[in-house]
């Protein structure tokens, strides 16, 4: 395959290392090396930027291969990462947390101190350009190319995932049954994304073929599922009682579900019902008993992600407490 040979080869290698801060951005995070925001803001954004100019001018210029890919790439990453996540649902129904880390995306983001709508739109945003941008960077040199290409491809983004201190933080190493699901959601990934990419021609006619407003309004629908997210209104009333370093029991689950602390730091547990509660730390194998109204302290010595809940017979759902910073357990 002489990929240097077809056209356009040193526009498309360019784009192809604008689209790495997405993911980099995060893997910059865990090594430690920056946080996510300011990558995010100071790099991807700005290579963002670019690739949108770059399939402007591409699409303007009769450069059919770059911008091809441009636009292929973005909708084959974006089916594919609605494929990652409808593969995972019912594994989430089955009450496993498998949407959590995107949960963490967001507060590391807007660098919060605790959870909310808003970190919760942020997050999946990051997670919809991470499937974006790489889908961009397959399509830029795998054009008809056999589906079946996509698969070894979504399953080495998984592996680089799986050797850095992601996996440690998000306590992947030794969890088979974690790893089986990622890995499987990365192959429903990489099915829409290797059949866009391998129906070249095909996918670029059917998308011409429709609307204008229906090809150029997706910025719209994006910005319209975002605010949606931020501003749910029933998930906005239960942000509205959260504190920073504190956790409120509230029927049977904990207020707010993320936490962000720095090492040595406190977490107050209150209790403001008329009946006992229990706080299990499931991470550090730790109970507290907290009587109705009462309120304890527990302090957190060493980073990471610790899962915390409301003992009970009926279905809880967990929190956790983000110790800063995360990356000194993975050393």
């Amino acid at each position: 395959m002489n990929f240097w040979r077809e056209p356009d080869f040193g526009w498309r290698l360019l784009c192809f290392l604008a689209c790495i801060p997405s993911g980099g951005a995060l893997l910059a995070k865990v090594f430690g090396i920056a946080p996510l925001q300011a990558v995010t803001l100071y790099l991807f954004l700005p290579c963002a930027l670019f690739l949108v100019g770059m399939w402007w001018w591409a699409s303007r210029t009769g450069r059919d291969y770059l911008a091809g890919a441009l636009t292929i790439g973005f909708w084959g990453g974006l089916l594919g990462t609605v494929a990652y996540d409808l593969a995972r649902i019912p594994f989430l129904l089955a009450g496993q947390r498998v949407f959590a880390p995107i949960n963490v995306y967001g507060v590391w983001l807007a660098e919060a101190a605790i959870s909310s709508q808003w970190t919760h739109a942020l997050g999946w945003a990051y997670h919809f350009s991470n499937g974006i941008t790489f889908g961009i960077m397959y399509a830029l040199f795998m054009r008809r190319r056999h589906w079946l290409w996509a698969i070894p491809w979504a399953l080495l983004l998984e592996t680089i995932a799986v050797l850095s201190p992601f996996a440690v933080i998000f306590n992947l190493v030794g969890n088979y049954n974690a790893l089986a699901i990622a890995y499987l959601g990365h192959v429903a990934y990489a099915l829409p994304l290797g059949w866009l990419v391998y129906r070249w021609d095909d996918t670029l006619a059917w998308l011409a073929a429709r609307p204008g407003w229906l090809r150029r309004g997706w910025p719209v629908v994006g910005l319209l599922l975002f605010l949606l997210v931020a501003l749910w209104p029933p998930g906005t009333a239960f942000d509205s009682r959260a504190q920073p370093g504190s956790l409120r029991v509230e029927d049977n689950r904990l207020n707010p579900g993320w936490v962000r602390i720095n090492v040595n730091d406190n977490i107050t547990f209150t209790n403001p019902a008329g009946t006992p509660a229990t706080i299990i730390d499931r991470t550090r194998d730790y109970s507290l008993p907290l009587a109705a109204g009462q309120q304890e302290s527990s302090q957190y010595t060493r980073p990471g992600i610790y899962q915390v809940y409301v003992q009970t017979t009926g279905q809880t759902r967990s929190s956790f407490v983000i110790v800063e910073p995360v990356e000194k357990i993975a050393r």
